[in-house]
């Protein structure tokens, strides 16, 4: 028996998302709390729910992204739409965590609060509109100070990340080089050497501890590479989708090989290839392509969660994580219906070409 084959216009990419934002937010429940998550817990502290989170919107950010580019010829064209689908729904989501959330969690005055000398909201703001560049500023002076941890949206991380990559992607168009599919075993490769000897062999590329530029740092160089060999595998299974077979059994195989690993340690290793064949596997599924009707509520979660989860530890810190996921989603889903509905839909509205009023 054979799979359908991958349609761009059915498929499980808005379910599969929208499930991985929701283990973002589970995994934050426990972590802000500095609890071991479920999935850490089980596989002896070798992944936990926020890891298979992210590395699996990196997955299907690099599928997508892929598909986009060999699209798009023009790469200006990319970079605007590319700059439609993030900025708005992040600015505002930026106000809202400075602004709204900072401001009731303050030490002091709301007037107080927006007259901060250092690290203010303004201050906040302003750092992650120049993406962080000149070092990571997570916290808002005065917020949070009584939670375990104080950084106000510390999830952004990997938006800077992303971009980059989106950059790296506009430069393969600008060469004309996305249309060539061994590009993509090329960049796989070296991100995966580069990965394994930081992660594998413990090498460090330079001694950058103390450096203010984010992608020199030994944290954000070494995330870097997790983040760009996970993105590359998503542009690899796209450019290869008529070559690779996606068959259930594989499916099968690959969630095998994933338990196997997890229970006699050797689980990372294995991930790195069989999870993303899994999960790509399960997003060009046409099953659940009614789920997009919704809408795309993963980009809205992923942004509010983390602050609203703060506000909620700020409350009631000794909430069950449990008790704390159902408030998270409860408060961060409406929140996220809203982005999509009033921001992020109307401006990928503005990527479709105007016809003219006679036509």
């Amino acid at each position: 028996m054979h799979d359908a084959p991958y349609s761009s216009a059915r498929n499980s990419f808005h379910l599969v998302r929208f499930l991985l934002a929701l283990l973002v937010i589970l995994c934050h429940c426990y972590t802000l709390r500095n609890l071991a998550t479920p999935l850490n817990r089980l596989t002896g502290g070798q992944m936990n729910e926020g890891t298979l989170a992210v590395d699996g919107f990196l997955v299907v950010s690099g599928f997508l992204i892929c598909q986009s580019g060999v699209r798009t010829r023009n790469v200006l064209t990319f970079l605007r739409n590319r700059a439609l689908r993030i900025l708005p729904g992040f600015v505002c989501a930026l106000l809202f965590t400075a602004f709204i959330a900072g401001g009731l969690a303050y030490r002091g005055t709301f007037a107080q609060y927006l007259n901060e000398p250092v690290n203010g909201p303004f201050a906040y703001v302003w750092n992650w509109l120049t993406l962080n560049v000149q070092g990571d500023q997570w916290n808002i002076a005065g917020v949070f100070e009584g939670n375990l941890k104080q950084g106000v949206n510390v999830s952004l991380w990997t938006v800077k990340h992303e971009i980059s990559l989106y950059l790296l992607m506009a430069v393969l168009i600008l060469t004309h080089l996305n249309r060539k599919r061994p590009t993509y075993i090329v960049f796989h490769v070296f991100f995966l050497i580069v990965y394994g000897l930081l992660e594998g062999f413990g090498v460090r590329l330079w001694d950058a501890q103390d450096t203010r530029l984010w992608v020199l740092s030994h944290w954000n160089y070494q995330r870097f590479a997790e983040t760009g060999l996970f993105f590359f595998s998503g542009t690899l299974l796209y450019a290869y989708r008529d070559k690779l077979p996606r068959r259930w059994y594989f499916a099968v195989i690959a969630l095998l090989a994933l338990i196997l690993g997890g229970c006699f340690g050797f689980l990372r290793w294995v991930y790195l290839f069989a999870y993303p064949y899994l999960l790509c596997y399960l997003a060009c599924s046409p099953l659940c392509s009614g789920f997009a009707r919704i809408g795309d509520l993963s980009f809205g979660l992923y942004l509010y969660s983390y602050p609203i989860q703060q506000l909620i530890c700020h409350v009631a810190p000794a909430l069950h994580p449990l008790v704390h996921f159902a408030l998270s989603l409860a408060f961060a889903l409406p929140l996220a219906h809203l982005s999509w509905r009033m921001i992020e839909q109307p401006c990928l509205l503005l990527k479709q070409p105007r016809r003219p009023k006679n036509a």
